[in-house]
């Protein structure tokens, strides 16, 4: 059962990686509409964490 803890762990990491990580490149390149896209797209992330 930890086993399946520690992969479910890695693949947490790695979402919240990217949902910072994403955003903040988005925005430098594309400046508010960036802003915009990613807030439409961590908008179903919400839902479900």
């Amino acid at each position: 059962m930890l086993r399946h803890a520690g992969d479910v762990t890695k693949i947490y990491l790695i979402c919240f990686a990217v949902s910072v990580v994403l955003p903040v490149i988005l925005i430098k390149l594309l400046g508010l509409m960036g802003a915009v896209v990613s807030y439409l797209a961590s908008w179903p992330y919400s839902w479900c964490c």
